[in-house]
């Protein structure tokens, strides 16, 4: 079946490609926002734990990756499109509409939210445009161009500005009140591989499991470090005030040769944040193809670009009329919280159940 240029996969990806997707894919939006959920020291816990849990899941995408023979399709593909589209824009908006906000606020205040909603996605049209090989392959520079940040706040986890006596209790007396939502928002923030599911064909139906694991591993540690870095600099009662505290934290961050390290920052964990739209924007293209009953045409550019374009209006009403306000924000946080976490639980396993039924049916149908 031609799928023309943007979804050609003759070379599949090395294996230790997967590990740097898994640890990008997990390092978005919720990162930003995190410590302000879960604020109390024994919350360190709960990031291990769940972290712990997730990797379960990762085990099924593990199974699903070496899944490559094309079986999905029919009547009842084409419906499971539908939810997947919605999907697909609800964790789009989250991301480009968030993170322009963060932008707006932390570097420049006098521009508009939609200037940086067009700039995001045309960066992320651009990256798509060069085909799902590509895009996967930037998972490396996405590595590179932000990873190194974490070392900043290193400064901050040592005294004299760190207080470790903010550690106390690591053992909590009672459940607290939003215990149910820092399960859930630490659960999210490790959802993001189960996009992977559908990317067997760039496997090569190499076994991937620990490739996958190795950078959930990575994830799970560097929540757990920023989360210490701003509770031991912080302190619980002033890290629930402070709105986004992994770039706030930046201001304390002296150095010698540069000021305003946010400047850099922010748009350094941009990187990832433009793979994962385009990653999507792919998805997006690939699911109305399958919808509207043309995945057995070429895949153009053409076909891309308009699908980014509706995007790119969607988003800009979303920015005008439903995302005008904090509470609006919460709002939209939380539908991520419940529908991607929902997603990351269910996905990997409705794949390989709707493979094994359809095995099996292929396997009835040669002996019938």
């Amino acid at each position: 079946m031609s799928t023309g240029t943007l979804f050609n996969h003759e070379q599949p990806l090395q294996p230790w490609f997967w590990a740097v997707l898994v640890n990008r894919l997990q390092i978005g939006y919720f990162l930003l926002i995190l410590p302000k959920i879960l604020v109390y020291p024994y919350m360190l816990w709960v990031i291990l734990m769940v972290g712990l849990v997730s990797s379960l899941n990762l085990h099924l995408i593990g199974k699903c990756l070496a899944i490559h023979d094309g079986f999905m399709k029919g009547v009842w593909l084409r419906v499971w499109m539908v939810p997947a589209i919605g999907i697909l824009l609800l964790k789009m908006t989250l991301i480009v509409r968030g993170y322009a906000g963060v932008v707006h606020q932390f570097l420049f205040p006098s521009i508009g939210i939609s200037a940086f909603i067009v700039l995001m996605l045309v960066a992320a049209l651009y990256l798509a445009k060069h085909g799902m090989t590509t895009v996967l392959h930037f998972c490396v520079i996405a590595f590179l161009a932000s990873v190194w940040a974490t070392i900043l706040y290193g400064f901050l986890a040592m005294p004299p500005e760190a207080h470790y006596s903010y550690l106390y209790p690591l053992i909590p007396f009672q459940w607290p009140s939003n215990g149910f939502e820092s399960l859930l928002s630490v659960w999210s923030a490790f959802a993001g591989p189960e996009y992977l599911i559908v990317l067997g064909p760039w496997s090569g139906g190499k076994r991937l499991t620990k490739y996958l694991l190795a950078g959930h591993v990575f994830s799970i540690l560097e929540y757990t470090y920023l989360f210490f870095v701003s509770l031991v600099f912080l302190g619980s009662p002033y890290l629930k005030t402070v709105e986004f505290p992994v770039f706030n934290l930046l201001r304390y961050v002296q150095l010698p040769f540069f000021e305003r390290l946010e400047m850099i920052v922010i748009p350094a964990y941009m990187t990832p944040l433009i793979l994962i739209i385009s990653l999507l924007l792919l998805y997006l293209y690939g699911a109305l193809r399958i919808l509207l009953n043309r995945n057995r045409k070429p895949a153009h550019t053409r076909g891309l670009f308009m699908v980014s374009l509706a995007v790119a209006g969607y988003l800009l009403m979303v920015d005008r009329w439903l995302w005008t306000t904090e509470i609006h924000r919460r709002m939209w946080e939380q539908a991520q919280m419940y529908v991607v976490g929902a997603t990351f639980a269910l996905a990997p396993a409705l794949f390989l159940g709707y493979y094994a039924m359809q095995s099996r049916r292929r396997r009835n149908e040669k002996t019938g």
